[in-house]
């Protein structure tokens, strides 16, 4: 099947930075090179909403907050700040322990899944279409570390390596 040819859009004004080639990995996990673009695109937006969706964990926070809050007296906004803040020794959490504990646990398994999920997307939408979370998971764990980094600085749209990049010119 031919693939469609690429549309140029008609910019009065360019995009001020062409994407510039990262080179992550170490000798031990091997080294790829991969774009940075100094942001995701709408496609790498959407599959990672799309992997998180199903993420409750979120979700029983703030139901946790909400029971917390009733059987205390407090706004649920209050208990949410608590837990937020780390606080467990917190009078106001005492009696709550084992689900705190549950759903911090619950929440450290959705980080080490949104690290192999966006390890996925990176390389899907970059580097190739036939890549898979299959593939990921046979990965040097330090280059899914070096790609999760990548994506979060791509999300937050720095221009840090960008700078380093114009700098070096």
């Amino acid at each position: 099947m031919a693939r469609k040819k690429k549309v140029t859009l008609p910019f009065v004004v360019a995009p001020r930075r062409e994407p510039i080639i990262e080179i992550l990995g170490t000798e031990e996990s091997g080294q790829i090179e991969i774009h940075r673009k100094g942001y995701l695109t709408v496609a790498e937006k959407t599959f990672m909403q799309q992997a998180s969706s199903s993420d409750e964990t979120v979700s029983l926070l703030h139901k946790l907050a909400s029971k917390v809050a009733k059987a205390r007296g407090v706004q649920a906004q209050e208990v949410v700040e608590i837990l937020s803040s780390g606080n467990f020794q917190d009078p106001a959490l005492e009696g709550f322990e084992d689900e705190i504990s549950e759903i911090y646990s619950a929440m450290g398994s959705f980080e080490q899944r949104r690290k192999i999920i966006s390890a996925t997307c990176l390389l899907y939408f970059r580097i190739s279409q036939d890549w898979s979370i299959e593939d990921t998971m046979e990965m040097q764990p330090d280059l899914v570390d070096a790609l999760y980094l990548l994506f979060q600085e791509e999300d937050a749209k720095s221009t840090e390596a960008f700078d380093k990049v114009d700098v070096g010119a």
